[in-house]
């Protein structure tokens, strides 16, 4: 991992990116490696793992990706050059890929089990069969498809064969084509129940529920939980078991933060690491209901 992160690293610092490298948890199970700001307002969630990545941080990474409406990535050596992998919407990248994505260029074609597919600008399509006169059942006819599947196609619910979309290409032009990253993660995420056995992060998960926040549980992050509403996003890490790694994970928390436009709050379970939180200026409370801290926010 060490040469492929710095490789990554090296590619970010030599373009106008923001970025943040997250090291929280210090294992090599964690959620996220890396995350940038930077091409046409895109955020990146990057993953470079050192083995095959593991169904707890996959979970992990598109849960955050959905709470900030962001791509997820999983840097791989198994996926080819030019064709992303994708599972849900999480997206499985080479290298080059990667840099191809970095610089700003279209990345179209992407693979899932069902076979390959193009991504394409659905409301340019149903702008431009408009435009051209065509009907549903017209151009429907001419692609050699369904008169359903062009409502899919238009309504962004799917995307189309290379067959399909070279078909789409000869009548419309290259702009009917899009971008695989542009599909970010939306808040479509249904929490699980999170047991019995974190019993700080339900009551957390539970209180911040009941004031109408959408909430995410993470496991293999430096957040423990993202709770959003249309206007506000909160970022809670509680303190960790192991107290001297409490404020590494705060600080990664920070860094997650920060690039989410979002407000942190750290959960101390001691008063040793709330006084010192509060001492480095972290929002900090002891409420496990995070009464205080919602009550300030609200007014």
């Amino acid at each position: 991992m060490a040469f492929e992160l710095d490789e990554i690293l090296r590619l970010l610092s030599l373009r106008d990116y923001k970025f943040s490298v997250i090291t929280y948890p210090d294992t090599n199970r964690r959620s996220i490696d890396i995350i940038v700001e930077g091409y046409k307002q895109r955020r990146f969630l990057i993953r470079v793992p050192t083995e095959r990545v593991g169904k707890d941080e996959i979970k992990d990474l598109k849960k955050i990706a959905s709470a900030t409406e962001s791509a997820a990535l999983v840097v791989t050596e198994d996926a080819e050059e030019d064709i992303v992998n994708r599972i849900d919407k999480v997206y499985g990248v080479s290298p080059y890929a990667l840099e191809r994505a970095l610089d700003g260029d279209k990345l179209y074609i992407y693979k899932t089990r069902g076979g390959i597919f193009i991504k394409i600008k659905h409301e340019i399509l149903k702008e431009k069969r408009e435009e051209m006169g065509l009907s549903i059942g017209e151009l429907a006819k001419s692609l050699g498809v369904s008169r359903q599947a062009i409502y899919d196609y238009e309504k962004g619910d799917s995307d189309v064969t290379v067959e399909v979309a070279e078909k789409l290409l000869e009548i419309f032009g290259e702009d009917i084509i899009g971008n695989v990253f542009d599909d970010t993660c939306s808040q479509d995420v249904i929490e699980e129940d999170i047991g019995s056995h974190d019993n700080t992060k339900a009551k957390i998960s539970a209180s911040l529920k009941k004031k109408g926040f959408n909430v995410v549980n993470l496991k293999l992050a430096p957040a423990d939980i993202i709770a959003t509403t249309e206007k506000r996003r909160l970022v809670i890490s509680i303190e960790p078991k192991d107290s001297n790694k409490a404020f590494k994970k705060f600080y990664d928390a920070k860094k997650l933060t920060l690039h989410m436009n979002g407000d942190l709050v750290i959960v101390a379970r001691t008063n040793k690491v709330s006084n010192e939180s509060k001492t480095e200026g972290f929002k900090t409370t002891s409420n496990l209901e995070l009464a205080d801290v919602l009550n300030d926010e609200e007014g």
